[in-house]
């Protein structure tokens, strides 16, 4: 972690933990690590695996954007899809109205 010095010399504020607390680290890192997004990610990463693993994500990706797709080319130009039909993305559906 690189921090400016002016941020260590901060005065701590009222209930913040301590590893936001950057006058802990003018020592050194904690030696505690961050628990909760270490136990989220496992949570998530047990989700997944559930599911069906990444294949199956990957596959609902491409289901849901087909079908958002399919409207904005339909829409005879009230919806305008942004990227190029050969460059759109699976995650990030862009469009714009006919009207901007």
């Amino acid at each position: 972690m690189i921090l400016h010095e002016k941020l260590i010399d901060l005065p701590k504020l009222q209930n913040t933990p301590m590893v936001c607390d950057y006058r802990e680290y003018k020592q050194g890192y904690p030696s505690t690590p961050i628990v909760i997004p270490i136990y989220m990610n496992r949570l998530m990463l047990r989700f997944v695996k559930e599911q069906g693993g990444p294949r199956f994500f990957e596959e609902h990706c491409r289901r849901r954007s087909n079908k958002l797709y399919d409207v904005i080319d339909s829409s005879h130009g009230f919806y305008n899809g942004v990227a190029r039909k050969d460059c759109r993305s699976r995650i990030n559906v862009t469009w714009r109205m006919a009207t901007e």
